[in-house]
């Protein structure tokens, strides 16, 4: 019998290859949508985040947390349009920043302003491997840890209180406006397509 009788097996399709049936990115109409969705709910996002600067106004600085939108707005940013991504999820999301502000607040005290590249350098170092023991990575809470030493005297001021106000309570407002809008919109997750089975589900 010639080889050529024997029955030809194609190669399943290399999931990290595009195929026809499956485009890139979304219609222009869904993605219009959804930017003008994460629009609205990062305005509302961002109203909060004030509204609750100026409400906790007594414990320091009512404008205290302004300074903080760079670590903040990173959250918000991977909160309210990457909902799906392991680095959203309510655990790193708070633990991570949390720990990682308290750890900036730490190397401040202990370094002074005397050391502050020194301090800001083993505070993100510091953050980045207590997040990898915590099982907790945030990428935005290396901001948080290093604008804990660079952040001025109004951040300064604040101490150890800094870690619950304004990072895990902004955090834990950012997450709460999250789950609303997957709640009341049911939009789709905002996360890279799942790779295609290597193999055809009606395999033997």
């Amino acid at each position: 019998m010639s080889s050529s009788s024997a029955p030809s097996k194609n190669p399943p399709p290399s999931p990290h290859k595009p195929t026809r049936n499956r485009p890139l990115t979304p219609p222009l109409r869904q993605r219009c949508r959804r930017a003008l969705t994460d629009f609205v709910v990062s305005a509302i996002a961002l109203a909060g985040l004030v509204g609750l600067a100026r409400l906790l106004g007594p414990l320091g600085e009512p404008w205290a947390a302004s300074w903080a939108v760079g670590s903040l707005g990173a959250s918000m940013t991977l909160i309210l349009a990457c909902p799906g991504s392991p680095l959203a999820r309510p655990y790193p999301a708070i633990v991570g920043n949390t720990v990682s502000a308290a750890i900036g607040v730490g190397c401040y005290q202990f370094l002074g302003a005397q050391s502050l590249p020194l301090a800001a350098l083993l505070a993100v170092a510091l953050s980045i491997s207590a997040m990898r023991l915590l099982a907790a990575l945030h990428p935005p809470g290396g901001a948080s840890a290093i604008l804990a030493v660079i952040g001025g005297a109004v951040v300064h001021d604040l101490g150890w209180l800094y870690p619950f106000y304004p990072i895990a309570l902004g955090t834990c407002w950012l997450l709460a406006l999250a789950r609303v809008r997957l709640v009341l919109c049911a939009s789709p997750q905002s996360v890279a397509p799942t790779p295609a089975p290597s193999h055809p589900a009606n395999a033997l």
